[in-house]
């Protein structure tokens, strides 16, 4: 399928919405096609927004070769997710780069000027968030390492990319445009750990045997960790005073 059926098809599957949803408030591409990097094989994905809450959480199928899908939310749960700083890094490029179908109350202009520049306090909260993922999958691989089971733990070395990913973009204030470009964009972060295209890329490919894996992953946890730091971040701390640890990382409604 080429770029202009499937922007045909993106226009059908708005009169579909249309017809079934009457407070319809927008309708829009997101993913390559949006950004007009759509391949042969590539999706066609949108999400739909509606004034009150849809019965349906979007529609999917398999039309011309091709996963045609659409993401139905209402307006509350689109504000909340474009306020949702805390996967701004891999989740912004949907509404940066959204290409409307539908929107007559010029919607998506705003929430694309909204999450170009979160609030800072947001992103220092979502920063130190960042790194309880970070570190759980980091324990995880330990774990497999440590029962010897090597396809887990390389099953679960690309969690570790991402969550690198979300702390680095977090960091730098840049989202990424999309996952094609998760190996590419750290190119324009200003700040990298040291031994980042070591690692990074090593973890992403799966490359090597399970005990240099987990090395990588370790240096590479502990390295963001101690660039945000050195940068005025908060990463969270082991330490012996739990309840005061507990109270720091209160997160707020």
């Amino acid at each position: 399928m080429d770029h202009e059926t499937r922007i045909a098809l993106a226009r059908r599957m708005t009169d579909f919405l249309r017809a079934r949803h009457p407070d319809l408030l927008a309708a829009a591409v997101e993913g390559s096609t949006a950004k007009g990097e759509d391949r042969e094989h590539s999706d066609l994905e949108m999400f739909a927004v509606t004034r009150d809450k849809p019965p349906v959480s979007g529609y999917s199928t398999i039309h011309g070769g091709v996963i045609v899908e659409v993401v139905v939310r209402s307006l509350a749960e689109a504000e909340e997710k474009v306020a949702n700083v805390w996967d701004w890094p891999i989740a912004a490029d949907g509404f940066l780069h959204a290409l409307a179908m539908y929107d007559p109350e010029g919607l998506l202009p705003r929430w694309a000027a909204r999450v170009s520049n979160p609030p800072a306090d947001n992103v220092a909260r979502a920063l130190r968030g960042s790194f309880f993922p970070f570190h759980e999958d980091l324990c995880k691989i330990r774990n497999h390492h440590a029962a010897g089971e090597g396809e887990l733990l390389r099953f679960t070395c690309p969690w570790i990319v991402l969550n690198a990913a979300r702390t680095l973009g977090l960091l730098n204030r840049q989202p990424f445009n999309g996952m094609r470009n998760l190996l590419t964009k750290p190119r324009d972060f200003a700040l990298l750990p040291e031994h980042f295209w070591e690692d990074y890329p090593a973890l992403a490919a799966v490359r090597g045997d399970a005990g240099s894996l987990l090395a990588a992953a370790e240096r590479l946890y502990q390295e963001c960790r101690d660039l945000v730091a050195a940068n005025g971040g908060e990463v969270p701390e082991d330490t012996s005073d739990f309840e005061v640890a507990l109270e720091r990382g209160a997160s707020p409604r």
